[in-house]
């Protein structure tokens, strides 16, 4: 499938993206950001992405890749039935031809619109977020529709020394994992009521985000019932400068084991001398108000991004209202951290 522009500056197409594309972009990539894309980065979101990363780049008549708007397609839950929805991620066009067509009608905002043809409707996605910076918000909201999402976010940060004393009344076996084994898609299944809209945290994406990431480490923590030891709470923990960061975290509503999971990675936290835990989470959900009953508080958010939707369904049966109001993520759902 490919798609012509003409412009007084010369023919553009636009298309899918082929293997022999990479270097040009990965060119454009520096071009773009004013910095390199690490190869290991691109190979493990790209090419060993096991969910796939649909790709569209708009290529000048010289064969010069101008834009690029990707995306990684993740299997998902919508009110318990299988769904799909893409994480916008490295969009991107040429300083050089940002003026060939301005406004909506311009190069990126043309590749953007035939991605969405491309990529999305009911067999397909039905629902695109994003992670954009204040800036790259702004850009997408006049060029593309896109809405921030209303719960907006909850930075939280906990003392670990605090923390570490809240372990409760629960029985579960707290333990760090080295695999991701069957045990995470029996917890993804038996906890999607709870989480009516959202990407699956089976074990292949736990494998895949956590485990295979070339440049972060992760240590997983899960909680299990003592008497079925099965998965009741999890946490991604990446750890930086005294501080443990929880990039995901996905519980049952029940409060016991969640905060039995985080008194036990605080414990570890302050043994080695780290000060504070800290979590992304949508504001108002159940895991929220958990971590505040636990000493949790609100705090700056540091990397000044914006969760966002583009603000349309692309399922006639899903409510983008709904959805967004609905729709949980934490930085796992990101490729920020």
């Amino acid at each position: 499938m490919e798609e012509r522009i003409e412009t007084t500056q010369g023919k553009f197409f636009l298309r899918p993206f082929a293997s022999e594309d990479e270097d040009k972009v990965l060119r454009l990539w520096a071009a773009a950001f004013h910095k390199d894309m690490p190869l290991p980065l691109w190979h493990w979101k790209y090419v060993a992405n096991p969910f796939g990363a649909p790709m569209t780049v708009c290529v000048s008549d010289a064969e010069e890749i101008v834009a690029f708007f990707a995306a990684i397609r993740y299997p998902a839950f919508w009110k318990g039935r299988q769904t799909f929805m893409l994480h916008a991620v490295d969009n991107m066009s040429h300083p050089a031809y940002r003026g060939v067509l301005s406004g909506r009608k311009g190069l990126f905002a043309r590749t953007a619109d035939f991605f969405f043809r491309c990529h999305t409707g009911p067999d397909k996605s039905v629902f695109v977020y994003g992670y954009p910076g204040i800036r790259h918000f702004r850009l997408g909201q006049y060029l593309l529709g896109y809405m921030a999402l209303p719960r907006g976010i909850s930075f939280l940060r906990g003392k670990a020394k605090n923390i570490r004393k809240k372990r409760g009344l629960s029985f579960g076996i707290v333990e760090v994992v080295k695999t991701a084994s069957e045990d995470f898609d029996h917890f993804c299944r038996t906890t999607a009521r709870e989480y009516p809209f959202a990407v699956r945290r089976d074990a292949a994406f736990i494998r895949w985000r956590f485990l295979e990431h070339p440049l972060q480490k992760y240590h997983l923590w899960v909680c299990r019932s003592f008497g079925t030891r099965r998965i009741t709470a999890f946490a991604a923990v990446h750890r930086e400068e005294g501080r443990a960061r929880l990039v995901d975290l996905w519980a049952v509503e029940v409060e016991r084991d969640t905060r039995r999971l985080l008194a036990e990675i605080a414990s570890d936290l302050a043994r080695t001398g780290g000060e504070f835990l800290e979590c992304w989470l949508p504001s108002g959900h159940f895991l929220s108000n958990h971590l505040r009953t636990i000493g949790f508080e609100e705090a700056p958010e540091p990397f000044g991004f914006v969760p966002a939707c583009v603000n349309r369904s692309f399922h006639p049966d899903l409510d983008i209202s709904w959805a967004t109001r609905n729709f949980f993520y934490t930085l796992a759902d990101a490729d920020l951290l």
